[in-house]
């Protein structure tokens, strides 16, 4: 009777840990699609920099006085600078999901064998 109600426990450890592996799972699947749609819109940044620079040239080389041309290219270079920018912090974000993925990895690795270690420990135990 102790030693049935023993492998109960021991199967309620076993599911507990993996639902938990599980739920991980599902964690670095969130976190890599999450890199997937940032890295999109980083490139989308980069395309509609691309569209406005090339519409900020067309605008000063049609423009005829020279403190238009100016403004307008100092208009461009503060989007071009906050595009950048936003670029700059969607590829941080990326690297960071990246780095969050990884640790991740390292902590389904862990609790796989620290389950595995618990399993043949029940094994021999029996």
């Amino acid at each position: 009777r102790e030693r049935e109600k023993e492998r109960e426990r021991e199967r309620d450890v076993k599911k507990r840990e993996e639902e938990d592996v599980e739920v991980l799972a599902k964690a670095k699947r969130q976190a890599e699609d999450d890199a997937r749609v940032l890295k999109k819109a980083a490139e989308h940044a980069r395309e509609q920099q691309e569209r406005q620079e090339a519409e900020d040239k067309w605008s000063a080389v049609e423009a005829e006085q020279k403190s238009e041309q100016a403004e307008t290219a100092r208009k461009a270079a503060e989007q071009k600078q906050r595009i950048d920018d936003e670029e700059a912090d969607a590829n941080e974000m990326v690297a960071n999901i990246l780095s969050t993925s990884k640790m991740w990895c390292k902590t389904l690795r862990h609790l796989a064998t620290q389950i595995e270690s618990a399993l043949k420990a029940a094994d021999a135990n029996v």
